[in-house]
């Protein structure tokens, strides 16, 4: 049965306000607003306080440095290493109460896009070009999520990006636990957003 938890309004982003179970089975943003509904599954307890900001900051990031509006798809439980992208940027956040890492995987198509929209530069490999700018879109998006996990009363410190390319790349989260996949959809193809949180 789909089970809602109840839900508050912060900042244009709803979240729900008690732990809620993964995984989810339907998210849906629209005018940036996020409301997320799950299925109640044993053993796998997750808090979408940490999720709705990486969320809220993606699609910030993105609209406001790119003139793109993505879509997100169901987010799942990652049960592998393999990237779905073709670049991937991934960073470590750490605070007292909570460490975890993220992870952004762009498919050749959004990367490429993503470059002409916020360059103005046409490429049509993953060049060097293509990998500072993913890492430099991980930082944004990380940078942003710390700011608003600031507000929840969450000091993140940040690692720098490291930066992975080629088809089915391995993306090997630094901490043991649960990794949620997040899929977006934009004009150019997909992306897609892993946080991994270190078992506690």
């Amino acid at each position: 049965m789909l089970q809602k938890g109840r839900a508050a309004s912060n900042g244009g982003i709803f979240f729900c306000t008690e732990r809620i179970k993964f995984p989810c089975v339907y998210a849906d943003i629209t005018h940036h607003y996020v409301l997320l509904f799950f299925y109640a599954e044993p053993d796998t307890l997750m808090d979408v306080r940490f999720i709705n900001p990486v969320l809220e900051t993606m699609v910030n990031v993105l609209s406001t440095m790119a003139n793109m509006q993505p879509d997100v798809g169901k987010p799942s439980l990652k049960r592998d290493e393999v990237s779905r992208g073709d670049v991937t940027g991934i960073m470590k956040m750490e605070s007292p109460q909570v460490r975890a890492s993220l992870a952004i995987s762009f498919t050749k198509p959004v990367i490429i896009d993503i470059v002409r929209r916020m360059l103005g530069e046409d490429i049509h490999e993953i060049d060097a070009t293509a990998r500072d700018l993913t890492g430099e879109m991980a930082n944004m998006v990380v940078g942003g999520a710390k700011n608003l996990f600031a507000a929840q009363g969450y000091d993140f410190d940040m690692s720098t990006p490291a930066i992975l390319v080629g088809k089915d790349h391995t993306v090997h989260h630094p901490f043991t636990g649960k990794t949620i996949l997040l899929p977006f959809t934009a004009e150019a193809g997909q992306f897609f957003v892993e946080i991994c949180f270190a078992d506690v």
